[in-house]
């Protein structure tokens, strides 16, 4: 093992459910000069523990989230975890990222990595802490939904640094392939079912609270490389304006105008011009939004904290709006907003709900499926 490098704690929290057993494990430092972090550092610890033939919903599945060596310093963008599993929606590598607070504040525990494995007998969360971890009993958790378990765990938190909560919905309890995990209620771990993998673990949330800090071995190359970052944030008309001011519905008109707008299950890419402007980012700016946000220590700040009626909730992004409007055929901003406070508290996917709708839609026009299979909807 050489020299352990900067950026990280050096450690990996690996947890069994089924027995119970939570072990601190040193990281291999060769590891971390391979892959660095993220995706390529949880697909490496994923890749050596997994049985790649296992059912993945079954207890010897396996969750690995890592964080990246930047994570914990204010460079920019840099404040995000990387969860790999084996999907239960296709039966190969599940692999989600996420922004928010929560992987912030699980590297403030003093762990870089932490792995899960085995299944619960009951529904369970994880609390973490520097101190200790621990596995307390989820009963009066388990059915509630996203922001009504966040809200349970954080309210209910001891005195110290502020608690952050990682939970699923009753889409992932009830094991939904496309059901996601939460943090900070909005941002998702999405795609590949990793909800459902929870949910069939028993695990409803990990509350992470810590205020440790990480060490940065070269602080001359960091920060030029951490001023150059925020120039060039600052330069770029995407990062300079276009999100900043719009969030990531700015991006639907130039998707539209380069032809890659989906229509009606991407049947086509055709799309009325007053119907486009319907679920602009402009549109949402005037009528929905209350305020900006970003997630940790990230100036783009491309966020949407949004109002429908007496809703509130979070978007709706790019891509849940081009899922649940324009591929269902549907421009109304409000309707659609609706739609992705609903998928957020219950735990779902947005683009892949929008997209089996936009299918079904589809087939059900085509005479392929019909009000029988639809339970006369």
């Amino acid at each position: 093992m050489s020299e352990f490098p900067g950026g990280y704690h050096g450690k990996i929290l690996d947890v069994d459910l089924s027995s119970g057993r939570v072990e601190s494990i040193a990281i291999d430092s060769e590891d971390i000069l391979l892959y660095l972090g993220g995706r390529g550092l949880a697909t490496r610890i994923f890749y050596d523990r997994i049985n790649p033939v296992c059912d993945p919903l079954a207890p010897d599945n396996l969750i690995v989230i890592a964080t990246s060596p930047l994570l914990g310093t204010n460079a920019p963008t840099a404040g995000r975890g990387h969860m790999v599993f084996k999907s239960p929606l296709t039966g190969g590598l599940g692999s989600s990222n996420c922004g928010g607070t929560w992987a912030p504040a699980f590297k403030a525990t003093g762990y870089d990595i932490l792995v899960i494995r085995g299944k619960a007998a009951r529904p369970v969360f994880l609390e973490i802490t520097p101190e200790k971890t621990e596995i307390f009993s989820a009963a009066h958790l388990w059915g509630l939904d996203v922001y009504r378990t966040t809200q349970a765990l954080t309210s209910s938190h001891p005195p110290g640094p502020r608690s952050h909560v990682l939970c699923i919905g009753p889409a992932g309890e009830n094991q939904v392939r496309f059901a996601t995990v939460m943090n900070d209620c909005n941002r998702a771990y999405g795609r590949n079912g990793s909800g459902a993998l929870w949910g069939s673990k028993n695990l409803k949330a990990i509350r992470v609270a810590g205020q440790l800090k990480i060490q940065v071995k070269d602080k001359g190359q960091y920060r030029s490389g951490a001023e150059q970052a925020y120039y060039l944030l600052k330069q770029a008309p995407a990062t300079k304006r276009l999100l900043k001011e719009l969030g990531t519905l700015g991006l639907i008109k130039l998707i539209n105008l380069i032809g890659m707008l989906p229509h009606r299950n991407f049947q086509d890419n055709i799309h009325k011009d007053e119907n486009i402007e319907k679920i602009s980012g402009e549109t949402l700016s005037k009528r929905l939004l209350e305020r900006a946000g970003g997630c940790y220590l990230c100036p783009i700040a491309c966020q949407r904290h949004t109002r429908v009626g007496g809703r509130k909730g979070e978007g709706p992004e790019y891509e849940t709006t081009a899922m649940l409007g324009p591929d269902c055929d549907i421009y109304d901003i409000e309707a659609i907003a609706l739609a992705s406070y609903a998928c957020n508290e219950l735990g779902v996917d947005t683009i892949s709900f929008g997209g089996t709708l936009a299918c079904a839609m589809e087939l059900y026009e085509k005479g392929i499926i019909t009000s029988v299979e639809t339970e006369g909807i």
